[in-house]
C-alpha cells in the first residue's frame, strides 16, 4: 500500500472459512502489528471488503488479474491489491527499523548511577512526545487526589459531566474497564489524518459522553476513557489539565523542559522531528480535550527525573505511590494492571512497573523494578516498537539483583 510518494506498507490478509462466514484478521508486518481483528468481511470471485473497527479502517476492491484492487480507508484514501498467496509462498516480510535510525535517547538507572545514550545528534536537551506514557502521569493526578481525598475510585464521571453514563467511575478509566472504545465515535469524521486529536475540544467530548453507551467492563485500551479521565480530574481540581499536571507533577518532579502539546504555537525548537515506521518525517500531534491520552512532550533528563522520583517512592512506600502501583485487575496472559501502569515479574518473580507510548513520528518506554533498584528509559524519534529491547535492557541483570 503507497502511503506516500516514495514510500509503501504491505498488509497482509488472513482468511479462515468457518460454518457460519469468515474469521479474518489483518497484518502488518513493518509495524510489528499482527491479528488485528476484522468483521464485514465479504469474498467472492468478483469483490473482497472488510472492516476494522480497531483501527477504524476498512477496504473495497473488485477482482482484476492481479487480485483485489481497490481502496483502504483509514482517516484517507490509499489505493491497495491483495494478491492470492500461494501455499509455498513467505508472507511478506519487512525490515524492522533499528532503535536510534532517526535519533534517540536511553538511559539506565541503578541505584543512584545513571548512564545515558545518545542516538544520531540527539542529546540531554531533545525533546520527544512521549506519547500515552502520559497516562501513567494523569494515573498520578488520580492516586493524589484519592490519597488527599479529594475523590475516589469509585467516584462516577457523571459527577463531573452530566451527560455522560452513571456506570463508569474514575478507577474503570484508570484501568481501561470502563467500557468505553478506544477511541470516541466523532473523532476521525473530522479530524485531520496528520494531527488526529488537535480538533477534539470540550463540547466534541460532551457530545460523545452523551451518545455513549458503555460496553462490558471487561479489558479494552482506551484514549477515550483517559482523555476523559484526565478532563475529569482537572474539573475537580478546577483547573485546566496542562496547569493541574504542571502542579502535581512536572515542578514536584523536576521536570522543567516538559509540556503538554495543546497548540502548535507552543511547539518547542527542542522538539526532534518525528519519523513513521518508513523513515519518513511526520508532523507532530497536538490535543485538546483527550490530551490525557498522549500529550506530553518531554526531554530524557526530565524523563529520568520521573523515574527515579517515582522509584524512590516506591522504595520508601510514599501513599501516593503505593495507591499508583496497586495491581487492580488481571490482564489475562499479560501482567497486572495497576493504575495507568502494567506489573509484570521478571524471570526470578522480580516486580517491575512498566508502559510505553506511541504516536504517528515517535516511541518510548519506562520501566522501574517497584524496589527500586534499576529502572529503563527509552525514546525514540521514530513510531516502532521498543518493548522488547527496553524490557530486555530493564531485566538483563535480573539475576544479579
Amino acid at each position: 500500500m503507497p502511503v506516500s510518494e516514495n514510500s509503501s506498507l504491505p498488509l497482509q490478509v488472513n482468511i479462515a472459512v468457518v460454518h457460519d462466514g469468515y474469521i479474518a484478521t489483518l497484518d502488518s508486518p513493518a509495524q510489528q502489528s499482527f491479528g488485528i481483528p476484522l468483521t464485514d468481511v465479504h469474498i467472492d470471485n468478483n469483490t473482497l471488503s472488510f472492516k476494522s473497527p480497531m483501527i477504524q479502517a476498512s477496504f473495497n476492491g473488485k477482482k482484476t488479474t492481479e487480485g483485489y484492487e481497490g481502496t483502504f480507508k483509514q482517516g484517507q484514501e490509499f489505493p491497495l491489491t491483495f494478491k492470492k498467496a500461494g501455499s509455498d509462498e513467505k508472507q511478506a516480510s519487512t525490515p524492522t527499523p533499528e532503535l536510534g535510525e532517526h535519533g534517540a535517547a536511553v538511559a539506565i538507572i541503578d541505584q543512584d548511577e545513571i548512564k545515558t545514550q545518545f542516538y544520531g545528534e540527539h542529546d540531554h536537551n531533545t525533546q520527544y512526545e512521549i506519547g500515552s506514557v502520559t497516562k501513567t502521569m494523569v494515573a498520578y493526578l488520580l492516586a493524589h487526589a484519592v490519597v488527599n481525598e479529594s475523590t475516589t475510585l469509585d467516584t462516577p464521571v457523571n459527577e463531573f459531566w452530566p451527560q455522560a453514563p452513571d456506570t463508569v467511575t474514575l478507577g474503570q478509566l484508570a484501568t481501561h474497564h470502563s467500557g468505553l472504545p478506544r477511541l470516541p465515535e466523532n473523532l476521525l469524521s473530522k479530524a485531520d489524518q496528520t494531527d488526529p486529536y488537535a480538533h477534539y475540544g470540550q463540547s466534541e467530548l460532551e457530545s460523545a459522553l452523551a451518545e455513549i453507551e458503555p460496553g462490558a467492563n471487561n479489558y479494552e485500551y482506551s484514549n477515550f476513557g483517559y482523555g476523559l479521565l484526565a478532563e475529569s480530574l482537572a474539573k475537580s481540581a478546577e483547573k485546566a489539565f496542562p496547569e493541574l499536571l504542571n502542579d502535581v507533577v512536572f515542578e514536584p518532579f523536576s521536570m522543567p523542559d516538559t509540556y503538554v502539546a495543546t497548540r502548535k504555537e507552543n511547539t518547542s525548537g527542542s522538539l526532534s522531528k518525528g519519523h513513521n515506521v518508513l523513515g519518513d518525517v511526520v508532523p507532530h500531534w497536538h490535543f485538546q480535550s483527550l490530551a490525557g491520552a498522549g500529550a506530553v512532550v518531554s526531554t530524557l533528563s526530565d524523563m529520568a527525573n520521573y523515574t527515579k522520583a517515582l522509584m524512590r517512592k516506591s522504595a520508601e512506600d510514599d501513599a501516593t505511590v503505593e495507591q499508583l502501583l496497586a495491581p487492580q485487575k488481571t490482564i489475562e496472559g499479560c501482567c497486572q494492571q495497576a493504575l495507568g501502569w502494567l506489573i509484570s515479574e521478571d524471570k526470578n518473580g522480580k516486580a517491575y512497573a512498566w508502559h510505553n507510548g506511541q504516536t504517528a513520528g515517535f516511541s518510548s518506554f519506562v520501566g522501574f523494578y517497584l524496589d527500586g533498584s534499576r529502572a529503563v528509559v527509552m525514546l525514540n524519534a521514530q513510531s516502532i516498537p521498543v518493548n522488547d529491547e527496553a524490557i530486555k535492557r530493564l531485566t538483563q541483570n535480573a539475576g544479579s539483583q
